[in-house]
């Protein structure tokens, strides 16, 4: 057994060196939670209680041009407390560019107006991984991700 685990460990460094084209850190994702007891919460669900995926998106306007993310249910460890909204993204990406960037979520009576500000950033010669510095809702800064906490 310890000698599985000492091979695991060593792949996983391998994977890590800073000539290897290949990403150990998954994709980045932007993602917002919504505390299930806000009234809030209700408004990401349809009539049948379930997460609400004809009315919720997630999109940005580049002028007169919309561009949509898929929206799913990231981070299912909350998942007790908090209802999670968000998309994947790859590593170049156009929300953490390192500038302030405006996003969307809508559902079926309200359109939230997302400020985000973050980038990727490298460490340790591994692969970028998304950094938050600043985001907001309706012009209300939050705390990390939490939509309604």
């Amino acid at each position: 057994m310890k000698k599985v685990l000492f091979l695991g460990l060593s792949l996983i460094a391998l994977a890590c060196r800073e000539e290897s084209n290949e990403c150990c850190s998954p994709p980045p994702v932007f993602n917002l939670y919504i505390n299930k007891n806000s009234e809030s919460y209700k408004e990401f669900l349809n009539s049948e209680g379930k997460f609400d995926t004809k009315n919720v998106s997630l999109y940005r306007l580049n002028g007169n041009v919309k561009k949509e993310y898929t929206v799913e249910q990231i981070y299912l460890l909350l998942q007790e407390k908090y209802l999670s909204v968000g998309t994947h993204l790859d590593y170049k990406n156009d929300i953490y560019t390192g500038k302030k960037e405006t996003l969307y979520l809508k559902n079926a009576s309200k359109t939230y107006k997302i400020e985000v500000e973050g980038e990727m950033v490298s460490r340790n010669g591994c692969c970028p991984v998304a950094e938050l510095k600043e985001i907001k809702v309706d012009g209300v800064k939050i705390e990390n991700y939490f939509l309604v906490k």
